[in-house]
């Protein structure tokens, strides 16, 4: 009878660590209905953290305390995991993190002095439990004389060490993570545990336990493609999320989602694009490893009224990723156009969720924010000398300028810029032309500019008013983001009255009347004239001699 209660003991312990080590966290047994840490003994009862009473030494191979001490060391980002063995090991990798909060809740109706009540104990499962409003149903927070409001955190060693411990079975929930870090998924520690049970059969029980959950540091980036790209024209935008660590080794990535809350206001997304999902590894600059196909391994939602964007992966990409790419895909990134659509300050972040399938919940990294400016130029045409004649029917083209010098080799077919599907603008009965949204010339693709944008626009008038001159040279506009005010314009030589305020720049372009009246007159009917009058008095007086040859 001995040997069938010895041969139960050892088969629930084994349950109770093989549990342990499937969920990642350190496996323990512990008892169920002792008194609270912190609280007197009762009558009769043996204090907490003592051993049992004297008289013949307790077997190692039963349990004979009424206490145990757990430690949670938190790593970041370690460089491999191992199995647990619930003892303190120095070798395992990662950074330690200060900072970071848990909770600890003792599971209600566990007695590890009972072969049943271990065979319960081996049953259980941290998906048996959600934290939520700061409680756990079926268990009771253990309140240690350090925690704060029921939480302790971190040291600056990344350590949590809670002594006399009362034995039993404990869900352990992190509940203040460090920013930009996904949370550990919560685990089912049990104090004590079987020692070395894992690798060759236990002996004896382990009261000090240890734990090390994962952190895994979880960016997510958002940048976009502008340069030289106006009013009307595409822009592409990219985010790019981490892929979770510590995926579950059997479910791997069970959740992946971009969102992107477009401003509706300035830009649309390009409809009938096909968006991509590219699979990176560590080095986002690298070539990507591979990609993932539009509708079949990710969807594209886009709500037409507040152009707020979702993508996510489908159960097929999920799949395709956990089997092409679960140990070396780090990162995805999803790449679509957006069409602008009106002028001045554009402002984008995005998000990511996630979920590495091992019970931790979903976890959500914003992205840094981008910016994009363009400006609105607007052109009035006046008569030179009487500044209240307004001029109809002038004709504007604008090139860019890389050189910010507006020259003759500037004003090239390439450098010619189109606005909302215009590429030339014609002033109306009041004069004005409107050039609705130029890209500014300092800034693009969410820095200061590079060498390839356009560090200036040319006002070319390509046709003048009728009777009046055409301007000699093109008018250099310069419009620029300026952090101290927002913005600023300038319009450079045959420009007055010039204006820059809220992306918009406002200049007077004035034409001389024609001056080809001044020149002496040449050819025309003024010569016809003078020919026929010289004709007719050569005719009077070859008329005249005859008749008086005839006389004499």
């Amino acid at each position: 009878m001995a040997k069938n209660v010895i041969a139960l003991r050892s088969v629930s312990a084994a349950a109770v660590i093989g549990l342990s080590l499937g969920l990642g966290a350190t496996g323990a047994v512990a008892q169920d209905g002792e008194q609270p840490a912190g609280t007197a003994a009762q009558d009769g009862e043996q204090p907490a953290g003592t051993p049992a009473p004297a008289g013949n030494p307790a077997h190692p191979a039963t349990i004979n305390q009424t206490t145990g001490t757990l430690t949670i060391h938190k790593k970041a980002n370690p460089e491999s995991t191992s199995d647990p063995t619930g003892e303190e090991d120095a070798n395992v990798s990662g950074t330690p993190l200060e900072g970071v909060g848990f909770k600890f809740f003792k599971i209600k109706d566990i007695d590890l002095n009972t072969n049943d009540g271990l065979a319960k104990a081996a049953k259980l499962k941290a998906s048996d439990f959600t934290y939520a409003d700061g409680a756990v149903a079926g268990a009771d927070l253990y309140e240690d004389k350090n925690a704060v409001k029921g939480e302790l955190t971190t040291d600056g060693d990344g350590v949590i060490k809670l002594e006399n411990l009362p034995i039993g079975a404990y869900y352990v929930v992190e509940t203040t993570p460090k920013p930009g870090f996904a949370p550990a998924s919560p685990f089912i520690a049990f104090v004590p545990m079987t020692k070395g049970n894992a690798a060759k059969g236990g002996t004896e029980w382990n009261y000090d336990v240890h734990a090390y959950p994962k952190n895994y540091e979880s960016t997510a980036t958002k940048a976009v493609e502008d340069t030289n790209q106006q009013v009307g024209q595409d822009i592409t935008f990219s985010i790019t999320g981490d892929v979770p660590g510590g995926l579950d080794r059997d479910k791997g990535l069970t959740k992946f989602v971009f969102s992107d809350d477009l401003d509706q206001t300035k830009v649309t997304y390009k409809a009938g694009q096909t968006p991509t999902v590219e699979v990176l590894g560590a080095d986002a600059t690298a070539d990507a490893l591979g990609t993932l196909t539009y509708k079949d391994d990710f969807t594209v939602a886009v709500d037409e009224g507040t152009q707020k964007l979702t993508a996510e992966l489908t159960k097929d990409g999920l799949a395709k990723f956990n089997k092409d790419y679960k140990t070396t895909g780090k990162k995805l990134r999803l790449s679509f156009a957006a069409t602008v659509k009106a002028s001045g300050e554009l402002t984008n972040k995005a998000t990511v969720v996630s979920n590495n399938g091992t019970g931790g919940g979903d976890y959500t990294t914003e992205t840094n924010e981008t910016k994009s400016y363009w400006a609105k130029v607007n052109i009035v045409k006046k008569d030179a000398e009487d500044e209240k004649k307004v001029l109809k029917g002038a004709e504007f083209e604008v090139y860019g300028s890389a050189d910010n010098q507006c020259t003759e080799a500037d004003l090239v077919e390439d450098n010619k810029i189109e606005v909302d599907g215009q590429k030339k603008w014609t002033t109306n009965d009041k004069g004005q032309v409107t050039i609705n949204g130029l890209h500014v010339n300092d800034w693009d693709d969410n820095s200061g500019a590079s060498e390839q944008q356009f560090k200036a626009y040319c006002l070319l008038e390509t046709k003048s008013p009728t009777g009046y001159e055409l301007l000699s040279k093109p008018i250099k506009l310069e419009l620029k983001k300026t952090p101290e005010t927002g913005f600023t314009g300038t319009a450079g030589e045959g420009a007055t009255d010039v204006k820059a305020e809220n992306y918009e720049l406002t200049a007077t372009v004035k034409n001389l009347e024609d001056t080809t009246p001044k020149l002496p007159l040449t050819g025309g009917a003024g010569i016809g004239i003078l020919a026929a009058i010289a004709a007719v008095l050569i005719g009077a007086g070859a008329l005249y001699a005859r008749r008086n040859s005839k006389t004499a």
